[in-house]
């Protein structure tokens, strides 16, 4: 059976089987949106005012906002492109006896905006305040396993949100670092009456530039592999082998996700200006 359905309809049913999941799972799929971006404008905040009693904001949090926002606009902008493209059905509407627990959406399935948006707001943030990337990731992880259990998604959608989220904010970090002075020139007067604002840092370009090559070879990788997966998966005799394949190429994409995310806490400490 395909990965994508046999993850679907087993945390679909254990939803099912035990009240508190379900409950937990629909909530996740529901609030934890609204959540994620109340996350994101509360901890901005409560970093920013640490840094103002040091009398002077630092401009990686000015830079770290503006990754975020290009990177969202750029990773909706793609997932509208893909889903034109190729309009892959909802889980409960492909899958006979799987059981909807939220509102029926008319959107195509393939690949996930609540991924894309929430990954690409915690990974574009992380460049300016890592713990707050992490809160982030962590309710990403619980809204992206919800939408997957109440019946709205594929693992695959999910997967593929995680590369769009990362190309895109590979090219919002290239462009943000491209015009880091004219920001700058832009954002001080905006903040000036509150707190001083922080000089650009002078990060060297090719960090944008080996982030924009690590975001284009996820997508190129990675895209491909998700869309094969999800629409005809590979399939190996003995059943075991093709188990072993499977579980190798989810840990390689993992951990090729994890070494961009890390790539993008060390691009904002090349950034910051102290």
């Amino acid at each position: 059976m395909n990965f994508d359905r046999i993850t679907v309809e087993t945390l679909n049913s254990l939803a099912l089987r035990w009240a508190v999941l379900e409950h937990g799972a629909v909530w996740a799929a529901k609030s934890l949106p609204v959540i994620l971006v109340a996350t994101l404008v509360i901890g901005g905040l409560a970093a920013a005012i640490r840094e103002m009693r040091r009398r002077e904001l630092p401009f990686r949090l000015i830079e770290g906002a503006f990754v975020a926002l290009i990177a969202l606009i750029l990773g909706m902008a793609v997932n509208q492109i893909v889903s034109a493209i190729w309009f892959r059905p909802r889980p409960y509407d492909a899958i006979p006896g799987l059981h909807l627990l939220v509102a029926a959406s008319p959107d195509p399935s393939f690949p996930s905006d609540h991924a894309t948006a929430a990954l690409a707001l915690a990974i574009g943030i992380g460049i300016a305040v890592p713990w707050l990337r992490n809160v982030l990731l962590i309710e990403s992880a619980l809204l992206l396993t919800g939408r997957v259990a109440v019946g709205l998604h594929y693992p695959s959608d999910m997967a593929a949100g995680l590369f769009i989220a990362l190309f895109a904010v590979a090219v919002a970090q290239l462009i943000v670092f491209k015009g880091r002075r004219l920001l700058h020139r832009v954002a001080a007067p905006a903040v000036g009456w509150i707190v001083p604002l922080g000089p650009p840092s002078p990060a060297p370009a090719s960090q944008g530039k080996v982030l924009l090559a690590a975001g284009l070879l996820s997508a190129l990788v990675g895209m491909p592999i998700v869309i094969e997966a999800a629409a005809d998966p590979i399939r190996l005799h003995p059943e075991w082998l093709e188990a072993v394949v499977l579980a190798g190429l989810w840990t390689g994409l993992a951990a090729l996700a994890v070494l961009l995310i890390r790539a993008s806490g060390g691009a904002g400490r090349g950034m910051t200006t102290r």
